[in-house]
C-alpha cells in the first residue's frame, strides 16, 4: 500500500484518465476540438487539486520523504501530458494547414470566376 494512496492517487488516476481521454481525442483525425475544451476543464480542475495538495506543508514533506514513489506517480502523467500538448499543436497545425488550402481554393475559384 503506497502511502498516496488515501489522497492523491485517486486525483493523480483521475487526471491520467482525463489525459487519456484528451490524447485518444486528438488522435482521432476525425475530432475537431469541440470536446476538448470540457476534458482541458476538468484537467485544470485535478491539476488545481493536486496543487493545492502539494502546497500543503506536511504534505511537502510527505512528498520529500517518499520522493521515488511520487516520481514514480507523476512521471508517466508529465510523460502523457507532454504527448498530449505535442498532438494538440499537430491538430491545430494541421486545421491551419486545411484553411489555408481551402482560401487558395476559394482565391483560385473567385479568379477563374472574375476571368468570365
Amino acid at each position: 500500500m503506497s502511502v498516496f494512496d488515501n489522497n492523491i492517487k485517486p486525483l493523480v488516476n483521475e487526471l491520467n484518465s482525463i489525459t487519456n481521454n484528451i490524447i485518444d481525442n486528438l488522435s482521432d483525425s476525425n475530432e475537431g476540438l469541440e470536446n476538448l475544451d470540457s476534458l482541458y476543464q476538468q484537467r485544470t480542475s485535478f491539476i488545481k487539486q493536486i496543487d493545492t495538495f502539494i502546497s500543503d506543508d506536511k504534505n511537502k514533506q510527505t512528498i520529500r520523504d517518499n520522493e521515488s514513489e511520487w516520481k514514480s506517480m507523476m512521471e508517466p502523467l508529465r510523460v502523457k501530458d507532454e504527448n498530449a500538448l505535442r498532438l494538440l499543436k499537430s491538430k491545430v497545425n494541421s486545421m491551419e494547414e486545411e484553411l489555408k488550402q481551402r482560401e487558395k481554393q476559394k482565391n483560385v475559384l473567385l479568379y477563374k470566376e472574375s476571368g468570365k
